[in-house]
């Protein structure tokens, strides 16, 4: 866990923003965790699920729990406490 000791608000201050997905209108209702996992490819679904916990994946700007059915349409924001890698490859 990190920052027990920060309230709601404070602790979305400290977060920064890593994926931003858009649900397709044809989308099928799916569990927030099983859409996430299928698109995510480098993260497991455990950690979803802990993200979800934690407040760290909001849908629609709020925080929702690893088996909210997903909807078309649905905004879907995971923040995380560190700020994203940024990689500069060079040839």
């Amino acid at each position: 866990m990190f920052a027990p000791e920060l309230e709601p608000d404070e602790m979305d201050a400290e977060l920064f923003q890593h994926f931003e997905l858009q649900v397709d209108l044809g989308q099928a209702p799916l569990r927030l965790d099983k859409f996430l996992f299928q698109r995510l490819s480098q993260t497991s679904r455990t950690k979803i699920q802990y993200a979800c916990e934690e407040g760290l994946v909001k849908v629609n700007k709020h925080a929702k729990k690893s088996n909210y059915r997903i909807k078309p349409g649905d905004d879907i924001r995971i923040f995380l406490p560190h700020p994203p890698r940024i990689l500069d490859l060079k040839p």
